[in-house]
């Protein structure tokens, strides 16, 4: 009986412990923002044309723990589409949590992978081994991610 007791009270602290664990890394790691943060602005240059891209209605999650946290989304005013030469090899946008719901990493990488979309260098390593990443759609949507170079 005593035997059971325990193995039912270590399940329990098992339990409450994942579900704290899993309520810190979806939510409390994580912070909103709306515009221009440290590293990612109101304008961006891509570095090989020097071209700038003016940025409006930023809104983004970035986390202390990992500099892969960054998402953003965010609209261009593209003046004229960035070269296809310096579009970015293997983007891969990381998932976002549920709740930062303008963000969808699997739609934007069909939509890449599919040509209806193209993803940029901003930013080569924004911190030591990542990449910031941006992909533009032609009606002007942008999204940001930082990805492991």
């Amino acid at each position: 009986m005593i035997g059971r007791i325990a193995i039912v009270g270590l399940f329990a602290v098992a339990v409450l412990a994942g579900g704290i664990l899993w309520f810190l890394q979806k939510f409390v790691e994580y912070q909103r923002f709306e515009g221009p943060v440290d590293g990612f602005g109101s304008v961006i240059t891509l570095p090989e044309t020097n071209q700038t891209i003016a940025l409006g209605g930023i809104v983004g999650i970035s986390g202390s723990s990992s500099p892969l946290k960054f998402r953003a989304c965010f609209q261009a005013e593209l003046s004229q589409w960035p070269s296809a030469n310096l579009s970015y090899d293997n983007p891969t946008p990381l998932i976002a949590p549920d709740w930062f719901d303008c963000f969808d990493a699997k739609q934007l990488g069909a939509d890449l992978e599919a040509g209806e979309a193209r993803a940029f260098l901003v930013t080569p390593n924004i911190a030591e081994g990542v990449d910031l990443v941006v992909a533009f759609y032609a009606d002007g949507r942008g999204f940001a991610w930082r990805q492991v170079n």
